[in-house]
């Protein structure tokens, strides 16, 4: 994230988040403004430690915010989505002692969309 001034710029194909707005954007002037909260006119202020630069990745009708500097951390952000990584270790381990399963093909093609995916946000 580039910062110019009180003005900070989502870099990289990324978006800005910050969670006290629920706020998704490219661009944003930090400060203080008023916004209507609960239909009440309310103070609110948004300094750069609030804000957090991340992909906002649509996969089907869903979109998920994932924060990643690398390629390899939003294949891992985008795996994160289906499986944990207990998941992940239970197959690994699984895999040592029978044949692959039916649940390790489905996480290995789930794997290789991640990639699919992460490329289009990222030239790896």
């Amino acid at each position: 994230m580039k910062q110019e001034g009180s003005t900070l710029f989502a870099e990289g194909g990324k978006k800005l988040y910050i969670e006290k707005l629920d706020l998704l954007t490219s661009q944003y002037t930090c400060g203080t403004v008023m916004l209507p909260i609960d239909g009440v006119l309310q103070t609110v202020t948004v300094e750069p430690a609030d804000i957090v630069e991340l992909y906002n990745v649509s996969i089907g009708n869903k979109t998920y915010k994932i924060k990643a500097d690398s390629y390899g951390e939003l294949v891992t952000g985008l795996i994160r989505i289906k499986y944990s990584l207990d998941d992940e270790l239970a197959l690994i381990a699984n895999s040592r002692i029978k044949d692959v399963s039916e649940e390790d093909k489905a996480f290995q093609e789930w794997r290789e969309e991640c990639k699919r995916i992460a490329k289009q946000y990222i030239d790896a």
